[in-house]
């Protein structure tokens, strides 16, 4: 029976929360409190805490899961001001405090934001802060650059790789002396934060460092690649993932790079996929013709396209034919050409036997 998409979802987010990479996981965690609640997401989350070694992920998925369940049961709790100053004075309590952000609606962010910079929040227990530097992401200043750029020097990887994607928004001016010496990290998300960041002032370089983090043969450097490709001019990755999905068949990373191709889909792009697919064998080929299908949809969905997305396919299958005719004439024509060559005698071939004639 094969797997609805609903399941192979699932199964992406299973595999990214016990990915053991950060980066990764606190993407997962930021897709899934997006996504409406549901009784399915926190079973995906009870499943996936068991898997979850390192604490300060364990703790951050933990975090997301005890929203979720407040959120189902109706039971969310009412905080003001001065409710949130008091727990932020009690940073023993970091679970309380990180659900009670969580939780915050925008109005109430921005003041929150000022209560946690007075109560010096970059000192709270490690578990807490990717937390707080998503926080400040959204809803900090620049009077929170000093504490972020401390942060980016913090030895856990989640908390070192969550402030630096604040401090690329907060105030990305003092990136250049921070990520230099992360691109030698010995830790991928790390590097692949770096490489993110780097792009800023120096492209070419920062595009050949994710060529090599897609190509990579570790899954999940190839995963971060995939995660950080949405920060580049699609123009200047979508050849890198056109010869990528020709080699890959690992259906977490292909859903991946649908995904991308879909929300920067172009009308060229389908045929482009379209002729990759009839060079690749039965089930790599099949998982290619679904990345065509989303990315027709997709463009039909933006009205890029006229007509729809069948309509579409019909005149897709049409050009390439249409295309390959004169090419499959030029080829019949040169392996007859060659056949007739290599009926002819050659000069150094011995000559018949006339005797019997």
């Amino acid at each position: 029976m094969a797997t609805s998409k609903s399941n192979l979802k699932a199964d992406q987010l299973l595999a990214t929360l016990t990915s053991g990479d950060g980066t990764l996981v606190m993407n997962a965690l930021s897709e899934i409190e997006e996504t409406p609640v549901s009784a399915a997401l926190a079973q995906l989350l009870n499943s996936a805490l068991p898997k979850i070694t390192d604490t300060v992920q364990a703790f951050q998925v933990r975090k997301t899961l005890k929203v979720l369940s407040l959120q189902l049961t109706g039971r969310v709790p009412k905080l003001s001001l001065t409710d949130l100053q008091k727990l932020f004075q009690q940073p023993d309590r970091f679970e309380e405090i990180a659900v009670a952000i969580a939780l915050l609606k925008p109005t109430e962010a921005v003041l929150a934001s000022d209560l946690l910079r007075i109560s010096g929040w970059q000192e709270f227990p490690t578990p807490l802060l990717p937390s707080l530097c998503r926080f400040i992401k959204k809803f900090g200043s620049i009077a929170d650059a000093a504490s972020l750029i401390e942060l980016c020097r913090h030895p856990d990887p989640t908390v070192l790789t969550t402030a630096l994607e604040a401090l690329e928004v907060i105030d990305p001016s003092n990136l250049p002396s921070l990520v230099t010496p992360l691109l030698t990290s010995p830790n991928a998300g790390i590097r692949a934060q770096a490489i993110q960041a780097l792009y800023r002032w120096d492209k070419s370089t920062a595009l050949r460092h994710l060529v090599e983090f897609l190509f990579s043969e570790n899954p999940n450097e190839q995963a971060l690649a995939l995660h950080h490709a949405v920060s580049f001019p699609f123009a200047e990755i979508e050849p890198h993932l056109l010869r990528f999905i020709t080699e890959s068949t690992d259906t977490r990373l292909l859903m991946r790079v649908s995904q991308l191709m879909q929300a920067n889909a172009h009308p060229e792009l389908p045929f482009r996929l379209y002729r990759i697919s009839r060079s690749l064998k039965e089930q790599h080929q099949n998982l290619i013709k679904g990345i065509v299908l989303g990315v027709v949809r997709a463009l039909a969905d933006s009205q890029k396209i006229q007509g729809t997305a069948q309509e579409f396919l019909d005149q897709l299958k049409s050009r390439v034919k249409r295309e390959e005719e004169p090419l499959l004439e030029e080829a019949l024509t040169l392996t007859a050409a060659q056949l007739l060559h290599d009926d002819r005698p050659s000069d150094n071939a011995p000559l018949p036997d006339l005797a019997g004639m």
